[in-house]
């Protein structure tokens, strides 16, 4: 093929080779943006700071499997209600549901803590009744500026919180440094757990356990081991 017929052929002038893929606007719109924009390039508006509070429930696939789907799902139930009054009640909101817990934030870590112990309050109360198979709750609160993804919290003090809320045992509440530092001015005993290097997580963080039960006069229910 001479020049001038090179020049003049449908390749010369942007055609797509037959069998090639043509993208579409909307991928040629998202490439357009992204040259605009670095990836490295980080946002002027800050997330804001969210206390975050993890709750799990202890050994439910083992309670699931003792006590059947129906009664499993009766059980379940009764957990979202106490969960989602208390959040409601401490002006948080639920962000997701892990299937045997939740995540929930707060504007202020107080409001956090404050839902923590409700919670913990009305499931002793619960088990405590001896009518109920008993709910034991470990949780676990942090602090940091969550990114929002679909209405979901997303980021590393997420991860974080989830990885707290594991370190506690059935029945207690685990805060880490930056929460526990906010309240040594209120009359809330906190126990040092020491520095621990939490599952995944490349940098140790400072555990301190609640003593929730001595926060006010109330039902004291044996806690799991």
């Amino acid at each position: 093929m001479n020049l001038k017929a090179m020049l003049s052929s449908p390749l010369s002038k942007g055609a797509t080779p037959a069998g090639a893929h043509r993208p579409r606007e909307g991928q040629l719109r998202l490439c357009a943006l992204e040259q605009r924009q670095p990836r490295h390039l980080i946002p002027d508006d800050e997330p804001p700071m969210r206390a975050l509070l993890v709750t799990d429930l202890e050994a439910f696939t083992n309670t699931l499997d003792r006590i059947g789907d129906r009664c499993g799902q009766a059980l379940m139930k009764t957990h979202n209600a106490i969960v989602r009054v208390c959040i409601s009640e401490a002006e948080g909101s639920e962000s997701a549901h892990t299937g045997d817990g939740v995540i929930a934030s707060f504007p202020a870590i107080d409001g956090a803590v404050r839902c923590a112990i409700a919670m913990q309050r009305m499931f002793a109360s619960h088990n405590c009744s001896g009518l109920h198979e008993p709910l034991h709750v470990r949780m676990g609160i942090h602090a940091g500026r969550p990114l929002i993804d679909d209405g979901r919290l997303f980021g590393k003090c997420v991860n974080t919180a989830v990885r707290v809320c594991q370190a506690a045992r059935a029945g207690r509440i685990v805060t880490t440094g930056v929460v526990a530092r906010t309240l040594e001015s209120q009359p809330l005993a906190v126990n040092p757990l020491g520095r621990r290097l939490l599952k995944g997580l490349s940098e140790p963080f400072d555990l301190y356990e609640l003593e929730w039960l001595g926060a006010k006069p109330g039902v004291e229910p044996p806690l799991a081991p």
